[in-house]
């Protein structure tokens, strides 16, 4: 099995923390990958009240990521990658703080699928999450044009399969399924969007 890394990032501006790690880098630059050391050298920049606050959130991580992994493997998927998002609670304990294992916040590959293509010298994956969505966002350039990204719409078959890729998930991980609509909302969401005056 491969190795499970853990990877903190700054999920905001480098801007935001004046830390002097930061201080040679892109101050624009989100999602910026950091380092334990960094952490803890400056716990209070990044939220933590106590500097031993992440070896915490390091072994929460990882046993949630144990639990849901073999779970998700007994169902035929494997969870390649997910984000964890911990805060305080009232009382100082720390805990989850938002949503976890969902389709926009982790990637499912099914186990069955995935193997090496000798041929491609790759690894092959069919994957349960929003990965398609962003390939598609690459495939046309608009990763790199966030003002060309806001401005255009997704296929109407590309959003289909996502729908189902991501209630085939949810089936999957509650065991429940939702309702798929026969008629799509998105006339009435761009009216209430024009009528709110959120689009011209």
């Amino acid at each position: 099995m491969d190795e499970i890394i853990f990877t903190p990032t700054t999920k905001r501006p480098v801007r935001d923390f004046q830390i002097p790690e930061f201080k040679d880098i892109d101050q624009e630059k989100e999602d910026l990958q950091i380092t334990m050391n960094t952490i803890k050298n400056n716990y209070e920049a990044f939220g933590l009240r106590k500097k031993e606050d992440i070896d915490t959130l390091v072994d929460a991580g990882f046993e949630l990521y144990d639990f849901i992994n073999a779970d998700l493997e007994s169902k035929g998927f494997l969870l390649a990658d997910t984000k964890w998002e911990f805060g305080y609670f009232s009382d100082g304990t720390l805990g989850l703080i938002d949503g976890c294992v969902t389709s926009d916040s982790s990637r499912f590959w099914n186990k069955k699928e995935y193997k090496f293509d000798s041929n491609k010298n790759e690894f092959s994956i069919l994957q349960g999450d929003k990965q398609p969505f962003r390939d598609y966002i690459e495939r046309l350039g608009l990763h790199e044009n966030k003002a060309a990204l806001a401005e255009h719409w997704i296929d109407d078959q590309v959003i289909r399969e996502g729908v189902i890729r991501y209630c085939n998930m949810r089936k999957i991980i509650t065991g429940t399924q939702t309702n798929i609509t026969a008629h799509p909302k998105k006339r009435l969401i761009l009216e209430t969007l024009r009528n709110k005056s959120y689009l011209n």
